[in-house]
């Protein structure tokens, strides 16, 4: 089961931060703290990977315990995916077919999480 609704576009952007320019992981993140007894270099690369399995747990369906919970985290991980792409489309100015599907499948995301929701009460 998920013990915490991951954004695995965050993860994605720290496992690079960590691998590119370590200094500049944000409070919390510290490499350090991960594996205190390896190199930097190593530690970089083993927080990478972690942060890499949390994006693509937070992508990945499997319904444990909860499936309701386990299927709205990734929707709703799904959902921001699409609204950054949606985002991209529309700074470009261009695409409007494209934006507008997507709008329509972002809009059927929130909708299953709706029902899953009203399901689980």
């Amino acid at each position: 089961m998920l013990a915490e609704t991951t954004d695995p576009l965050h993860a994605l952007s720290l496992a690079r931060t960590a691998l590119s320019d370590p200094a500049a992981l944000p409070p919390g993140e510290d490499l350090r703290d991960a594996c205190a007894t390896r190199s930097l270099a190593t530690e970089a690369i083993d927080y990478a990977v972690v942060q890499i399995d949390r994006a693509i747990g937070g992508l990945y369906f499997e319904p444990y315990d909860d499936p309701a919970r386990e299927a709205n985290v990734t929707l709703s991980n799904l959902e921001r995916l699409v609204s950054s792409v949606i985002d991209g489309l529309e700074e470009c100015g261009s695409h409007e077919q494209a934006v507008t599907s997507l709008l329509a499948a972002a809009a059927h995301l929130r909708e299953a999480q709706a029902v899953l929701s009203s399901e689980r009460s």
